[in-house]
């Protein structure tokens, strides 16, 4: 698991310049996963799909806080929309090069 230590934000210096995102990810296969990036008040969904083009999702906390609305596509949202898809497919590009050709369960009991 990859982490960022929240001990600068106990700083007034640094507060400032924390960056205020979180990516996540959802199952082992990287042509089928379901990954996502959240920064401010957006919210990209990327889609695998195994045969064919992601599909995204997007969403603004700050008019639609519990995601009813996707906004993808809309022109009012193109800027963030691709600053944050470019984020995101980056992301999870390299998320998929480390991917096990098996779970490793060896820590269950």
């Amino acid at each position: 698991m990859e982490s960022k230590s929240l001990l600068p934000l106990f700083s007034e210096t640094t507060k400032s310049e924390w960056e205020n995102r979180v990516f996540s990810i959802i199952g082992s296969d990287p042509e089928q996963n379901l990954c996502m990036l959240r920064e401010g008040s957006m919210k990209i969904i990327r889609k695998s799909v195994k045969s064919g083009d992601p599909i995204y999702e997007l969403y603004d906390y700050d008019r639609d806080p519990i995601e009813t609305v996707n906004v993808y596509g809309r022109s009012s949202y193109s800027d963030i929309e691709e600053k944050l898809r470019t984020q995101l497919d980056s992301w999870w590009e390299k998320q998929a090069v480390r991917y096990p050709t098996e779970l490793d369960n060896s820590f269950k009991t």
